[in-house]
């Protein structure tokens, strides 16, 4: 009955949509962010590189909490500092709700969650870079092939053992999250930002129906095994 009851409930595929869309679109996101940086880190810019991979790796060891609380911030509507930048150049309206609007509540959150994973894989993809081989990019120039050419046929092909890594354990760690949705949205408004991990605290803790709270962990672990 629990199983019966949780696939009859709209608010299970609700939830079920949205943490697809927040671990496949978000991880792929942060995938191509990463790919972006780590392609610019590998130029070789000397001392500057060292610092620059410093600095954006700082938002991976930022707790998710902190992180979430502080993406609250920016995107609140009466002060924060996004709406000020915003609003001053005529973009949008002064006082616009970015987690208050359920149009724009999950995009806001998977920008958060983006933001914290993609030093991760720019760090693994930096790494993979340095060890192509510079004979196979010699052997390209030779043969005249442009920056895309050397991009599309030796870059990527020698990134995709750890690009599909990083997307395996992008889309696992996204499915599971629950901070940063919690912080931000509560998976509000009107369950807009609702994902799987938030919806079996609010079954379990909130409704106190802790049969249909396991039945849905349940779930969710046969998904992840997939």
């Amino acid at each position: 009955r629990n199983y019966e009851r949780l696939f009859g409930d709209d608010l299970f595929w609700l939830s079920f949509r949205n943490t697809a869309v927040y671990s496949l679109v978000g991880t792929l996101l942060a995938l191509l962010v990463g790919l972006g940086f780590a392609l610019m880190l590998n130029l070789k810019l000397g001392r500057i590189s060292g610092v620059l991979t410093f600095l954006y790796t700082i938002p991976w060891v930022i707790s998710p909490v902190v992180a979430g609380f502080a993406w609250k911030w920016i995107l609140n509507d009466q002060f924060g500092i996004l709406n000020y930048w915003l609003s001053s150049i005529g973009l949008v309206d002064p006082g616009t709700s970015w987690l208050g609007n359920p149009d724009t509540a999950l995009a806001c959150v998977m920008v958060a969650r983006i933001w914290q994973f993609y030093p991760f894989a720019m760090v693994m993809f930096l790494a993979a870079l340095q060890t192509i081989p510079l004979e196979q990019y010699e052997a390209a120039a030779v043969d005249g092939a442009t920056w895309y050419g050397r991009l599309r046929y030796i870059t990527l092909p020698n990134l995709r053992a750890v690009g599909s890594v990083l997307l395996v354990l992008g889309v696992i760690w996204s499915f599971n999250d629950f901070n940063m949705v919690f912080v931000m949205t509560r998976g509000g408004p009107l369950n807009a930002s609702m994902v799987l991990p938030a919806l079996v605290r609010e079954l379990s803790f909130v409704h106190f129906d802790l049969g249909q709270g396991s039945a849905l962990s349940n779930v969710m672990f046969f998904l992840l095994v997939l």
